[in-house]
């Protein structure tokens, strides 16, 4: 009689921890759904109208900046700083997750080379 109960308790426990992480797993998913109407071209001049010019990273293992040469990231990133994206992770939740994250390196990319080309122009340096 004791066994069941805490074998019933244990089974109730794991059903209410996994329907949490597919909450959360949904949660992150709809953070990165902007990025399929997002313009890199219109929020990167309106983040240089700002003077911001943080770039746009990835989150994954670690931070990546598409766009930005390697031999640059640090001197770049320490004095301009980064910004990550929401929602982006090296923890894949289906399809649909992966899906958005190509959009947002895309998206990244295009941002993070427009920006580039800004500050290598300009006197912001």
């Amino acid at each position: 009689m004791r066994l069941t109960a805490i074998i019933t308790l244990i089974y109730f426990i794991f059903i209410s921890l996994s329907g949490i992480a597919l909450s959360n797993e949904n949660e992150i998913i709809e953070s990165l759904k902007w990025i399929e109407s997002a313009d890199a071209v219109e929020d990167v001049k309106n983040a240089i109208s700002r003077q911001d010019y943080r770039f746009i990273g990835i989150a994954g293992y670690g931070i990546k900046v598409p766009g930005l040469p390697d031999d640059k990231y640090w001197e770049y990133t320490e004095k301009y700083g980064i910004n990550v994206i929401k929602g982006t992770s090296d923890v894949i939740y289906g399809d649909e997750h992966a899906r958005l994250i190509r959009i947002a390196e895309n998206y990244a990319e295009i941002y993070n080379n427009m920006l580039l080309q800004h500050l290598t122009k300009s006197v912001v340096n």
